[in-house]
């Protein structure tokens, strides 16, 4: 008897879990942005940070070609959201407005700039060290089973 079923994209569905998983993260609901009614990143927005992240990763030494579905999801997320926070801070710092005033006016809207900033370099920081270790150890993984010691074909018994 043949089995018919309903074809699953499990990629599709991983991608929009991951997703998921950076707007709560990053809480980004519409419910949390009163000013904007809406989630502040489109899907469009996290895909490329996605993107640039596994790209980030890839290019450290040993060079890989690590998809994202290989990537831990911690490290994805941290990579994500400083790729996200880097975007927000340029466009904060286009519509940044400091107008010094005796009180009357509403001063420095979009003066958060420099704590995405400061945010987003320390993700980089931690993301960047978390890289390295996680290729350091690909790196030693690979090499195991495969050095060898000049000691190996020594006898520890002297013959002579």
């Amino acid at each position: 008897m043949p089995v018919n079923g309903n074809p699953i994209n499990a990629a599709a569905e991983e991608l929009e879990e991951l997703m998921d998983m950076v707007r709560m993260m990053m809480r980004d609901y519409a419910d949390n942005n009163i000013l904007l009614m809406d989630a502040q990143f489109k899907e469009k927005e996290i895909k490329m940070a996605m993107r640039l992240a596994v790209s980030d990763f890839n290019s450290l030494p040993p060079n890989t070609q690590l998809s994202w579905r290989l990537l831990p999801e911690g490290l994805l997320l941290q990579g994500v959201t400083h790729w996200l926070l880097l975007s927000e801070s340029f466009l904060q710092l286009r519509n940044q407005v400091s107008v010094p005033t005796d009180g009357l006016g509403v001063v420095g809207i979009d003066d958060k700039s420099q704590y995405y900033q400061q945010l987003r370099g320390q993700l980089k920081s931690e993301y960047d060290q978390r890289c390295r270790l996680i290729k350091n150890e690909m790196n030693i993984a690979s090499g195991y089973g495969s050095l060898g010691s000049g000691y190996a074909g020594v006898s520890r018994f002297r013959q002579g």
